[in-house]
């Protein structure tokens, strides 16, 4: 019942990989998407992860130190690069997690009849979720390494091995079900009200870039 006349004709619901990017009005290729949605990821968490690595100190420290002290203490440490501690390994994952993500969102919108310029509440945020479970399964042991990289004084390698050799393979994955239970709600409203805030702020006669930057 969620699905669009278009998609109901084919009774496989398959999509091909040519079909697909032949599809696209704007001809924009299964590639060009895996590249977009990597590059994407690379800013967004490097952009915000000296953020990210003054939270992961205020939320383990013993010492309940406020955001201002933690940063002065982090910068005495090590100075500017210690807020970057870790920043390797979550851009290396998040490159085939936004890519699987990216991928999987616009695959998935073309195998259930999603078109551009209606709206598709519920479908729009079911494909979100989907797509979270995979990007998901990528990106949590980059996350992983990178927070214990981020509290500890390890190396990249040294942090991995010192994981797997005490913990197990399954120490990579042990948040994995936290995870999507947190990305998956957020995935499915954020993704639904992007989709669907695009179709009611678009004017009719033309494209403006900025109705997109603001439902994002």
């Amino acid at each position: 019942m969620f699905f669009s006349e278009e998609a109901k004709k084919n009774k496989d619901y398959g999509v091909d990989i040519l079909d697909w990017e032949g599809s696209r009005p704007d001809n924009f290729s299964f590639i060009k998407h895996m590249f977009a949605g990597s590059m994407a990821g690379i800013m967004e968490h490097c952009g915000m992860f000296p953020f990210d690595t003054i939270k992961t100190h205020m939320q383990a420290s013993k010492a309940k130190l406020g955001f201002f002290k933690s940063v002065a203490r982090l910068y005495k440490e090590h100075g500017l690069l210690r807020f970057y501690k870790g920043a390797n390994v979550i851009a290396s994952g998040c490159i085939p997690a936004h890519a699987c993500y990216f991928t999987t969102y616009e695959v998935a919108k073309e195998k259930f009849g999603i078109e551009d310029g209606k709206t598709h509440f519920l479908l729009s945020g079911m494909i979100g979720s989907m797509a979270t479970l995979f990007h998901d399964a990528f990106l949590t042991p980059s996350d992983v390494i990178k927070q214990r990289m981020q509290l500890g004084n390890l190396s990249t390698l040294e942090c991995i091995k010192k994981t797997i050799r005490e913990e197990g393979l399954i120490a990579l994955y042990r948040s994995y079900p936290i995870t999507t239970m947190m990305n998956i709600p957020f995935a499915f409203v954020i993704v639904s009200a992007n989709e669907n805030i695009k179709v009611y702020a678009k004017p009719k006669e033309k494209d403006y870039p900025f109705v997109y930057y603001f439902a994002c």
